[in-house]
């Protein structure tokens, strides 16, 4: 039969350490313990920056946004380069995550695509009432020639002069 190396230390409920005997680590004792119940000054000390840095990872890994007060109306251009401006100082600070920069710069762009399509169109519209308006400035003059007196009638000639 063979020894199966389990850790000596009890869990907080009591019941016995269930970390496999190949993630056993040989404290000065002899004695073959987990990580989390190693006993020793160093061992404590390396728990406790494992525990500092996973708790920095998990901030990391938590939703980051901006504030509303720090982002000003999206109605004009400038107002759209003052939301890129701030994007990407938050993107390289590291207060927004990638995902957010890309979602908020994809709604600044497309806020800019929809500003230049009303502006397209308004030119349109005002292209097209110029337009309409020397067409029918044309056909008014063609109406008055077709409808005016022919010049031979009302020439004098020589001879009544």
């Amino acid at each position: 039969m063979t020894d199966v190396k389990r850790c000596p230390t009890p869990n907080k409920d009591g019941s016995q350490c269930a970390v496999p005997g190949d993630l056993l680590i040989e404290a000065e004792d002899g004695l073959h313990y987990c990580w989390n119940h190693l006993p020793g000054e160093d061992a404590a000390e390396a728990r406790e920056l494992a525990r500092s840095k996973g708790g920095r990872r998990s901030i990391r890994k938590a939703p980051r946004y901006l504030e509303r007060d720090e982002l000003s109306l999206l109605e004009t251009p400038e107002h759209a380069m003052h939301w890129a401006r701030t994007i990407a100082l938050g993107a390289a600070t590291g207060r927004l995550t990638a995902a957010a920069c890309n979602a908020a710069l994809k709604a600044v762009d497309a806020f800019l695509r929809g500003l230049d399509a009303v502006d397209i169109e308004k030119r349109l519209a005002k292209l097209e009432q110029r337009a309409a308006e020397r067409e029918q400035e044309r056909e008014q003059a063609a109406t008055r020639k077709h409808h005016a007196t022919p010049e031979y009638l009302t020439r004098q000639t020589k001879e009544k002069l």
